[in-house]
């Protein structure tokens, strides 16, 4: 029980400690990097709405788009 009680404890370090560190909002610290791979949130895309003229976005808004179900073509 003992051993039980030391490994939730540890359980629960281990999901709160992300948490305890702040946080930027996405779209502050735009420039995103991982080994191999860059993203800047603030480069400018050109998309297309279908029945609309191609217009440019930076990739933030795409990102923001995605997540209200938009569906556009990146050109």
């Amino acid at each position: 029980m003992k051993s039980f009680s030391v490994l939730l404890a540890l359980a629960c370090i281990a999901v709160a400690s992300p948490l305890l560190h702040e946080q930027a909002p996405l779209g502050e610290g735009l420039m995103t990097s991982y080994p191999g791979f860059t993203l800047d949130l603030n480069a400018q895309r050109l998309i297309q709405i279908e029945g609309q003229e191609p217009y440019w976005v930076s990739e933030l808004e795409k990102v923001q788009m995605k997540a209200q179900g938009v569906q556009f073509f990146d050109m």
